[in-house]
């Protein structure tokens, strides 16, 4: 099957293709053409004032591009990526508190008396110093297993990539809960720090230590062996036919 985009170019080449291998299926492709359908909803003269103000607002008021994401239940570290698209835009929600005329309430200062965006509502009953602090420490301590996730989604990823990520997600949180102690949230005691500890360890015993083959383990030994090898510049030469160097 072919499915790519919709272009004249790329019509073309698909009828040659389909023309010279008949078993071959030439399907548009679903994405592209949902795309193009959503810029041609936006760009009728009904929508078309309104999208050119939020892109100024955005873009040009702001400086932020960035929209915050929701917490999914089907999708992986959502949770991150949601708390950090706040972070983001976190002085544009400030600024938008202060145009509505609640920049009081916004900071925690006084009574929830406005009514308005979902947000907005959320913050008005949080201690806001409290909470960007809360949050920027969550965001530490789960970003680097979040970002870890996005980049073993690829499909160039190797079972020794693996090990390797949870071997810097250990190293970047220890050098976090050891060095960054007064940066870090009061809330967070020591006896929850052992905690973090022991959930990590927990998860790593259970996928590398206690899983059915050490295959993260061996395939890290070996791709360090080339790496190493090459480091000292004595390129490790497989010997064809063996199996050895693999």
């Amino acid at each position: 099957m072919i499915s790519s985009d919709n272009t004249g170019n790329t019509r073309t080449t698909h009828a040659n293709v389909v023309e010279k291998y008949p078993h071959i299926l030439n399907a548009p492709n679903p994405c592209h053409h949902l795309h193009n359908t959503i810029k041609d909803l936006v760009a009728l003269p009904e929508f078309r004032a309104a999208t050119a103000e939020l892109h100024m607002f955005q873009i040009e008021e702001t400086g932020f591009t960035t929209t915050i994401e929701t917490i999914g239940n089907t999708r992986f570290a959502t949770i991150y990526w949601s708390g950090n698209s706040i972070r983001l835009v976190w002085s544009l929600l400030e600024s938008f508190g202060s145009q509505l005329g609640i920049e009081e309430q916004f900071k925690g200062t006084g009574p929830n008396t406005k009514e308005g965006n979902k947000v907005v509502q959320l913050l008005l009953l949080k201690n806001i110093q409290k909470f960007c602090i809360c949050l920027n420490t969550l965001l530490d301590i789960i970003g680097p297993l979040a970002k870890a996730i996005e980049n073993l989604e690829s499909q160039q990823v190797t079972v020794a990539d693996v090990f390797l990520h949870w071997i810097a997600i250990f190293a970047i949180l220890k050098n976090y809960l050891n060095t960054d102690k007064a940066s870090v949230s009061p809330d967070i005691q020591d006896n929850t720090q052992d905690a973090i500890i022991a959930i990590l360890n927990k998860q790593f015993c259970g996928m590398i230590e206690d899983g059915p083959l050490d295959i993260y383990f061996s395939k890290m030994l070996i791709s360090s062996k080339a790496f190493v090898m090459t480091w000292n510049k004595q390129p490790w030469k497989p010997t064809v036919g063996t199996g050895q160097g693999r």
